[in-house]
């Protein structure tokens, strides 16, 4: 339960924290079900008097953001990833001089972001030159694609690569990660415009307080945490303690600036046969560096190995077939194909070389349709309910143990 009081204190600690202006445009597209969408995309914009803009389909976000002209957009981790995707795809086309160009434009923004931005301090001296000239040729355009106005994006929902959100920052489009919960109203923590740290969800936004406990789960406190389940005081008594604390069932670590690195769900966490304490997430959100990864599920609990459902992406799986000269009647004849499911293996076990041996994926599995929300297997804010996987490829992953 949710009272009009958490909300509204949720938005204004909100608003204190990032410092929106009264005349801010934001297009809404995320479902208004979703809590991060309904407090940020609509509550905060009515409390300041900005403008919503309400997209027609997600399918039409691409064309309508240039149409609107947002200053400010919410949204979860899988839509930048799309851009960024559409990107580099696009740029992998480039040759000769405008292939430089762009690598060039590339390595100027990368250290501008590293060296200035993050810190939120202005680029200096030779470098404030060459990223003036790297947004002239290069940046500027890549702005126009989200209509040029974009003060900054806010990322929730599930965990954003760092690469991703270095690279638009280098472009000129901040993407600050957040986090929180649904009985949270939901916001607890985010990035600031003038100080953000891509590996982290960011300090706790004003009015909330965090801590962890020996297990390193995330508890926090404010205004904003709810009144409880609806008739319900036993669920609520082991979400809510005795002195306030909201437990979160997430296990994360807080740096020593205040900044919230989430580790992964405590009910998510993998524990092998032999005893070992998996994070499958952080190895998951590696393994998605991947070309070939579109969506990708690891299993292991109780089991003695670690092996992944995988969704390839389909135009790099046509890719592979063309450079193997590899002749199909059907996708999943083409994934299922030794040469196909050995490249991404291989691709697999070069991101993974990083982690201990008994973290490292042994077997994978292809899979020709991703996971969707219509089979209930994702969410509306796109996060994966690994428990539905397991469930609906039982029979392919007991075949990867056998």
């Amino acid at each position: 339960m949710l009272s009009h009081g958490n909300l509204w204190w949720n938005a204004v600690s909100s608003i204190e924290t990032l410092k929106p202006d009264p005349d801010e445009v934001f297009l809404s597209f995320l479902p208004l079900s979703h809590s991060l969408e309904r407090t940020t995309g609509n509550i905060i914009p009515m409390i300041i008097g900005g403008k919503v803009c309400f997209a027609t389909d997600i399918s039409a976000v691409a064309q309508e953001i240039r149409e609107v002209k947002p200053t400010i957009v919410i949204s979860v981790p899988r839509f930048f990833e799309k851009m960024y995707a559409a990107i580099q795809n696009e740029t992998q086309k480039f040759s000769g001089v405008k292939k430089q160009i762009f690598k060039e434009a590339m390595r100027a923004g990368i250290m501008v972001s590293r060296k200035y931005k993050q810190y939120g301090k202005e680029p200096a001296g030779i470098h404030r030159i060459q990223y003036a000239m790297a947004d002239k040729l290069v940046f500027k355009k890549l702005r126009s694609y989200t209509g040029g106005r974009i003060k900054f994006f806010i990322s929730g929902g599930a965990p954003l690569l760092d690469e991703i959100g270095e690279f638009f920052d280098a472009v000129g489009i901040l993407i600050l990660q957040g986090y929180g919960l649904t009985e949270a109203s939901p916001v607890t923590h985010t990035n600031r415009r003038e100080r953000y740290k891509f590996s982290t969800v960011g300090k706790p936004i004003y009015n909330v307080e965090h801590k962890l406990t020996e297990e390193g789960e995330i508890l926090v406190k404010g205004p904003n945490v709810m009144q409880g389940y609806y008739k319900d005081p036993r669920a609520t008594a082991e979400m809510i303690d005795d002195e306030g604390w909201l437990h979160t069932g997430d296990i994360g670590e807080i740096d020593l600036d205040g900044y919230l690195k989430i580790t992964d769900r405590i009910k998510n966490i993998i524990v092998t046969s032999g005893g070992k304490n998996i994070a499958p997430s952080i190895i998951e959100t590696e393994l998605m560096k991947s070309s070939y990864i579109e969506q990708i599920v690891i299993i292991g609990d109780k089991r003695n190995y670690l092996t992944a459902l995988i969704v390839p992406k389909y135009e790099q799986m046509e890719a592979l077939a063309q450079e193997y000269n590899i002749k199909y009647d059907s996708y999943r004849e083409l994934i299922n194909h030794y040469k196909i499911v050995n490249t991404v293996h291989e691709d697999v076990q070069r991101i993974q070389q990083k982690f201990a041996r008994y973290e490292q994926i042994k077997k994978i599995a292809l899979l020709p349709e991703a996971f969707s929300i219509e089979k209930g297997e994702v969410t509306p804010s796109q996060k994966i309910k690994r428990t539905v996987v397991e469930n609906h490829y039982r029979e392919i992953i007991d075949a990867l143990y056998h």
